[in-house]
């Protein structure tokens, strides 16, 4: 049954959204369409904020660590909430267009609550008419570590406490550090995959920085980029080579 004229004003302005925001990283068009009084929820422990110039800020610290993105396998729902309300849900994998330092390629979950303007407003700058606004916004990483039926990720937040506290080797402790830096994530993101504290990872970091001759997580990428470390198991000798090169 194809969509009425509502329904796909609202699925196309979602997938507008949705590409600006991944594929080209603008910003814009999302912050557009936030009302006043919107509310984000986000993937992260702190990814909370309520009001449309608080989430803004929010979005911008975080956009010097975006990068340009591809969607696959998208799929868009959008259900009407009463007369006034459009709840637009949308569900792909998303995978980094330059993959030579991020190899991620996980599956998202998100959803879009719209509220109708009281009358349509015209924007001449930007030649746009808008007849709804973002009252809520939410996104989640559905994590791939997670099995298929898995509701919460209790199996997997075990699992990476072992990796990390389990073991006595500081190489597997360094290669789980080293694949999470290489695919994007921050410090804080670390260790919440990880289950362990934010400050447990930059000690690790520190000492990654001094074994391998480098100053920062950038020229630590770089080095097991160039050297391939870390596709199989490093060595933990400082010396370039991965255990499968000897």
């Amino acid at each position: 049954m194809p969509p009425n004229n509502e329904e796909k004003e609202i699925l196309d302005l979602t997938r507008k959204i949705l590409y600006a925001y991944y594929v080209e990283n603008d910003l814009d068009i999302l912050f557009d369409y936030m009302a006043s009084d919107i509310i984000w929820v986000g993937v992260a422990k702190s990814a909370y904020a309520e009001g449309k110039e608080t989430v803004k800020k929010r979005f911008l610290q975080g956009y010097s660590s975006m990068f340009p993105c591809k969607l696959f396998d998208v799929f868009l729902r959008a259900v009407p909430i009463g007369d006034n309300h459009w709840l637009c849900i949308f569900c792909n994998d998303v995978e980094p267009q330059n993959t030579s330092l991020y190899t991620m390629r996980e599956n998202q979950h998100s959803s879009v609550l719209y509220r109708r303007l009281p009358s349509p407003q015209f924007d001449e700058e930007k030649h746009i008419e808008k007849k709804w606004e973002i009252v809520h916004l939410n996104n989640s990483i559905a994590w791939s570590k997670l099995a298929e039926k898995e509701l919460f990720a209790l199996q997997a937040a075990r699992k990476n406490r072992r990796l990390f506290r389990g073991s006595r080797k500081t190489d597997s402790r360094e290669r789980l550090i080293i694949t999470l830096l290489r695919q994007g994530l921050s410090n804080r993101e670390i260790a919440e995959h990880m289950s362990v504290a934010e400050i447990t990872v930059k000690k690790a970091l520190s000492k990654l920085y001094r074994k391998y001759g480098v100053t920062n997580r950038t020229g630590l990428i770089i080095h097991f980029t160039n050297n391939n470390n870390c596709n199989g198991k490093c060595n933990g000798n400082g010396d370039g080579n991965s255990n499968g090169n000897k």
